[in-house]
């Protein structure tokens, strides 16, 4: 099952993988907190092994509403701009558009610590991040860490945030090629959702460094 807002989404999965192989599902439609776990329900009868989750926006607050009782793997990106430390992710804003957010492009999703949170709710634990480190791998609690990876160390430490992606955009647009910490203050004055606050308090991510 593959899911976008993508237009003409058919024609450009169809044009590379044969439509007869499989039961392959395409729905062009675009994600929200409000329809995700109705469009899942109606176009998914069957136990998912791999669930992978990216929109470059509000992919927290889509998340929170999935049941994923009957998932194993899970994946999704976050945003390694965010850093280490912080448990923030954008604000729950309808038709969300990580460029009309803040030219940078630099300030959508939700950081490392505020995804493995979430996915600890969800009955799930990180196995790692990939080497572009902007993706999270997780695995049901229902696979015991300790008979599957016994040998499983994981530290939200800064490797596996720093991440050497430089997507960044100045103000027209043009790629600003920014990395380290100036990616960091490229959004320090953008609004976040600070999810280490019991009320899921609104703020400039500048407030919490």
């Amino acid at each position: 099952l593959i899911i976008d807002c993508e237009k003409n989404l058919k024609e450009k999965v169809y044009s590379n993988v044969n439509s007869w192989k499989g039961d392959l599902r395409v729905i062009e439609k675009n994600i929200t907190p409000e329809n995700v776990v109705e469009t899942i329900s109606d176009n998914c009868n069957f136990e998912i092994d791999v669930f992978s989750i990216d929109i470059d926006g509000i992919d927290y607050w889509i998340i929170e509403k999935l049941d994923l009782a009957k998932c194993k793997i899970f994946i999704a990106e976050y945003n390694s701009t965010f850093g280490d430390k912080l448990k923030v992710t954008v604000p729950n804003i309808e038709n969300f558009h990580r460029t009309k957010y803040h030219y940078s492009n630099l300030c959508y999703g939700m950081s490392l610590n505020a995804l493995t949170d979430l996915m600890d709710k969800k009955n799930f634990y990180l196995i790692g991040t990939n080497m572009a480190k902007n993706n999270a791998f997780f695995i049901s609690k229902n696979f015991n860490k300790e008979k599957f990876f016994p040998k499983l160390k994981i530290n939200n430490h800064p490797d596996q945030t720093d991440s050497n992606l430089r997507e960044s955009r100045d103000e027209l647009g043009k790629l600003s090629y920014l990395s380290g910490i100036s990616k960091f203050k490229e959004i320090q004055n953008c609004k976040v959702i600070d999810l280490s606050s019991t009320s899921n308090q609104e703020v400039q991510l500048k407030d919490l460094v």
